[in-house]
């Protein structure tokens, strides 16, 4: 109560709402927004860090290549250069491919073929004659290819009566056209041979 007044005041009312600011917040301005990592951009970014042999998809496609490289280099890489070249091409390419000179001895002519055959119930010695010291392995081989093979070697080891082996024989032929039969006449450095068995034909 006011004496002076004559008038009677309430209770006084709520004042003003007071508004607090937190020091350094820069007041109601915009506020920094934080944008989260996605996986898709870390696993990106991962991908460029980690080295081909920990990647699957990389590590199978080096398998994939590593096994067609092991199968076409020694069998698909000859067989190409024998159908658009020549069988030379093939069998220098197959030696290399399949490490044949390793093997071998050196023999460049290490060719071994299955196209050449010799027919066994032809094949016999022939002695040389009356006081002659060498005989003879006879007999025919045929060319069972249609291509012409080049510089043809027969091997015979020889055998006497007892079983023993006395050593080899060579006969050797320039070429042997397609289909064509080959009849040869081997000279041995030995009388008393009785069995010639063929072991291998090398052809260039």
């Amino acid at each position: 109560m006011d004496p002076m007044g004559g008038v009677v005041s309430g209770p006084a009312g709520p004042g003003p709402a007071v508004q607090r600011k937190m020091a350094g917040t820069g007041g109601t301005g915009p506020q920094p927004a934080f944008k989260a990592a996605s996986r898709q951009d870390v696993e990106g970014d991962d991908d460029e860090d980690v080295p081909w042999y920990k990647d699957k998809e990389k590590m199978k496609l080096a398998i994939v290549g590593f096994v067609f490289l092991l199968v076409f280099l020694p069998f698909g890489l000859p067989a190409t250069a024998g159908l658009i070249f020549d069988s030379d091409l093939e069998n220098r390419i197959k030696r290399i491919t399949r490490l044949q000179f390793l093997f071998d001895g050196g023999d460049y002519r290490e060719n071994r073929t299955k196209e050449i055959q010799i027919d066994p119930d032809l094949l016999k010695i022939q002695p040389g004659g009356e006081n002659s010291s060498i005989s003879y392995v006879v007999g025919d081989a045929k060319n069972i290819s249609s291509r012409t093979l080049k510089e043809v070697e027969l091997y015979f080891h020889l055998y006497d009566s007892s079983g023993t082996m006395l050593g080899e024989v060579v006969e050797y032929k320039d070429e042997m056209e397609p289909n064509s039969t080959w009849s040869f006449r081997a000279v041995c450095m030995f009388t008393n041979v009785v069995r010639a068995d063929p072991v291998k034909v090398i052809v260039r």
